[in-house]
This record gives C-alpha cells, structure tokens and sequence, in this order.
C-alpha cells in the first residue's frame, strides 16, 4: 500500500485482479522473494508433517527447514518407506 501511495483499508477494497495488477507493477520478483514465497506455500500448516517426515529419515531439521549443515544423501527405499508411512 505504501508503496503505491495507497492507504491499506482502500487496497482491501480494490478487486482483487487491481490488486494484483498494483503488486506486479510495484514488487520486484527476484531469488530471494521466490524461495519465501515457495517455503510459505510448502510450510503453511504442513511444518508438523514436514517435521515428521524429515525426522523419519534421520535427517536434521527446525520446523520442517533442513540444516543448512547437512549433506543430503539419498534415502533408503525403507527408510522412505517408513517416512511416508508415519506421515500417513
């Protein structure tokens, strides 16, 4: 809304596809904007099963996020195996 000289109350007001016409022209989309949004979409309300998962597999986690430290290896098929199936 700042951006665009709006005030917020009057952007909820705006249709929704002014509203996304106003973001495209005004944000500017790189890498880092991306992987936020791809990490919301993936983790909002799935972190838990997420979590589950990547502890099932042995492989360190905060919050369904990998360690940045690990070396990730490919699972064993058991292994995998007995993630899906604690998630499911």
């Amino acid at each position: 809304a700042g951006a665009m000289r709006f005030r917020p109350g009057a952007v909820k007001q705006l249709p929704l596809e002014r509203r996304i016409h106003y973001l495209l022209k005004n944000v500017h989309i790189d890498d880092s904007l991306a992987l936020t949004l791809l990490l919301g979409l993936h983790l909002n309300g799935r972190a838990d099963i997420l979590a589950t998962f990547l502890d099932e597999l042995g492989i360190p986690q905060q919050g369904g996020l990998i360690d940045e430290t690990h070396e990730l290896q490919p699972p064993e098929p058991e292994a995998l195996q007995r993630a899906v199936a604690a998630v499911y």
